[in-house]
């Protein structure tokens, strides 16, 4: 065996493994964000009973804050499988096989992971649209008990997050480890092309070269 074939074995060994780190650092990030979907739907819905005090008044006259209660306990227990569903298809490169064409980071492999978080440290599109509807759940509940500001997060269909969005520390630690190791299963895959390009190359040479 050649030392180039000997090469792309511990490259290709390498992209596995990489792979497989990635995808229990992705696990990982889906888990700590479901924990911080429950705990940001708790506090949002706390914090409107407190502020929307008025509102809340009428519940309790009405009997109905023990409701909202149990409600909201119902949905922060769900909180953690929605967001897995959720979560569920992003695109993690580690997922994915190799492209073609000549898109950057070469032969049709992005630089770097698509699931990396913007220059603001906010989390990716792919993150934040789907997360948004998890959240929404804090709204709808809002708007069954007659919260008037709930209206803000109705869309057609659902409801949704309209505002800023920031994950919780520990959620966005698991996402930027991820994302790194995701990104260095681009590098391999861009290294095992180049390798075999190389390799290919050399055998048509030394092929036409014999003639």
């Amino acid at each position: 065996m050649s030392d180039a074939e000997d090469r792309l074995l511990l490259l290709k060994s390498q992209e596995e493994e990489a792979a497989g780190q990635a995808s229990g650092l992705a696990a990982v990030f889906v888990d700590a964000t479901g924990r911080f979907a429950a705990q940001w739907i708790g506090e949002h819905v706390k914090r409107a009973v407190t502020t929307e005090h008025e509102h809340t008044s009428s519940l309790v006259a009405d009997n109905k804050l023990q409701e909202l209660k149990a409600a909201l306990a119902a949905t922060q227990e769900a909180a953690p499988g929605a967001t897995k569903e959720a979560l569920s298809d992003l695109p993690w490169a580690f997922r994915r096989p190799g492209g073609t064409g000549t898109e950057s980071g070469g032969l049709g492999l992005p630089a770097h992971s698509p699931l990396e978080r913007g220059s603001a440290g906010r989390p990716p599109s792919a993150v934040d649209v789907p997360l948004r509807v998890v959240l929404g759940e804090a709204g709808r509940i809002l708007d069954q008990f007659g919260y008037p500001k709930a209206a803000d997060w109705s869309r057609s269909g659902g409801y949704r997050y309209p505002y800023g969005l920031d994950l919780s520390d520990e959620a966005n630690a698991a996402l930027d480890a991820a994302a790194k190791v995701d990104t260095r299963v681009l590098e391999l895959r861009k290294q095992i092309r180049d390798l075999e390009r190389e390799m290919g190359e050399a055998r048509a040479k030394a092929a036409w070269d014999e003639l």
